[in-house]
């Protein structure tokens, strides 16, 4: 998988960014290309494509499965011990929309749980997720009165060592910075469990990163001590919710060889495929508003391509 910011224009070698995964060949097929974690109970393609409205790609090969496993029914509080990949392409994938529809994410706030309110979220009586919801609709109403438009926002909870629980929050609102401390207070007063602290985002477009590293999270899906967090770990603006689109290629049968004979060649970290759709040794790489046609049909001429060729 790549991520492409900027409609139209070449996106950037995504390898010092994203680094290399522990133990990977330099041969072996990008994830991204062929991930088979999917699966499809209609007739088997050979591909599915799946691209968003913020310019990320998303190619694999769909299982048939063999019959439906009914899983165990969900007993007690709902909990989770990490954000999952799909949480956090969400909250990347709305930060970069937050740019694209010109209401940037440029200011941070991490939202703390005083020691003796504690107990009540560890053990389930409180959820952050539910707090989280009041807060906004009560910001929300607060900048109704001032004539403001809806707040835009992220926010991903975590519970370090599972005995801190606290939420940031990524948000449009722009404070100035004289207004900083009467502005904490009043979300304070706001959210009613402890503190808030205030921070600028100096490079809105990076903003889904500075919100990963705030919560410690790496490539690999792993986390530094993000603790246990009952019901919703995060929760996106509906204005910034990214939208997906999904189209399976039939008839294709060698084009994710012929993807993996083409990364293994490449020379350079990106290679243009067709206009607005790029190859990297990541994955493809659309560019925002690239139709989902219009790569099947490249992927199409790849795989007769290679049909030719043998």
């Amino acid at each position: 998988m790549a991520d492409l910011a900027h409609a139209g224009g070449r996106p950037a070698d995504p390898r010092p960014e994203l680094g290399s995964a522990s133990g990977r060949g330099e041969n072996r097929p990008a994830p991204s290309l062929v991930n088979k974690t999917k699966e499809s109970t209609r007739p088997r393609p050979d591909l599915r494509l799946r691209h968003d409205d913020v310019g990320r790609g998303f190619l694999y090969l769909p299982l048939v499965s063999e019959g439906c496993v009914t899983p165990e029914p969900c007993t007690g509080p709902r909990s989770t011990s990490r954000l999952s990949r799909r949480a956090v392409r969400q909250l990347k994938g709305a930060a970069i929309k937050a740019v694209n529809i010109g209401q940037p994410l440029r200011t941070f706030v991490t939202f703390t749980v005083r020691l003796e309110d504690r107990g009540a979220f560890l053990s389930g009586a409180r959820v952050l997720g539910k707090e989280m919801k009041r807060t906004i609709n009560a910001l929300n109403e607060w900048l109704r009165r001032r004539g403001l438009g809806l707040l835009v926002y992220v926010w991903a909870a975590e519970n370090v060592r599972d005995e801190n629980p606290h939420v940031h929050m990524l948000t449009s609102y722009r404070v100035p910075r004289s207004e900083f401390d009467a502005f904490a207070r009043h979300l304070e007063a706001l959210w009613g469990w402890g503190f808030a602290k205030i921070e600028r985002v100096k490079k809105p477009e990076s903003a889904g990163r500075y919100l990963m590293k705030a919560l410690g999270y790496t490539m690999k899906g792993s986390t530094h001590d993000q603790g246990s967090v009952v019901g919703n770990r995060y929760g996106i603006a509906r204005e910034i919710m990214p939208k997906y689109e999904t189209l399976d290629v039939f008839e294709c049968p060698r084009a994710a060889d012929a993807l993996r004979m083409l990364q293994a060649e490449m020379t350079e970290g990106i290679e243009e495929l067709a206009p607005g759709l790029w190859l990297t040794h990541f994955g493809l790489s659309f560019a925002a508003g690239t139709g989902l046609d219009l790569v099947a049909d490249v992927i199409d001429r790849l795989g007769e391509a290679v049909h030719t060729s043998d």
